[in-house]
């Protein structure tokens, strides 16, 4: 496997975004701005993704990075098991934030737009 990076990360949790089973929804959450649930099937990997969005908030882009990169890491280092959620929060709000920068950077407006437009097509 090839070393992680901010690309081959982004592209793999495009990979999750594209699957014909993810869903996002948006719907007001009481004490989250975004929550995932998913399944992982012995055999076909990760399945039947929902990111849930509270409308309430900004940044539908940044929500959905947010939510792919607890599934992404949840399925390939077993976090949930091995990780507090504290710990586990703290580590994906960093990751969130790096790779969000990066898409925002002026220079890569069309790859913030392109996400959008993903995203629409999961709603």
């Amino acid at each position: 496997m090839a070393k992680l990076n901010k690309l081959r990360l982004l592209a793999e949790l495009r990979r999750l975004l594209r699957k014909p089973d993810t869903r996002v929804v948006e719907r007001k959450l009481r004490h989250a701005c975004g929550e995932s649930t998913w399944r992982v099937h012995e055999t076909q990997g990760i399945q039947d993704i929902t990111v849930v969005l509270d409308p309430r908030r900004d940044g539908r882009v940044r929500l959905v990075i947010h939510e792919l990169l607890h599934v992404y890491f949840g399925e390939q280092y077993d976090w949930h098991d091995k990780w507090t959620y504290e710990l586990e929060e703290s580590v994906i709000l960093a990751l969130e934030k790096k790779l969000y920068d990066w898409l925002h950077d002026p220079k890569r407006a069309d790859a913030l737009e392109s996400w959008s437009r993903a995203i629409e097509r999961k709603m």
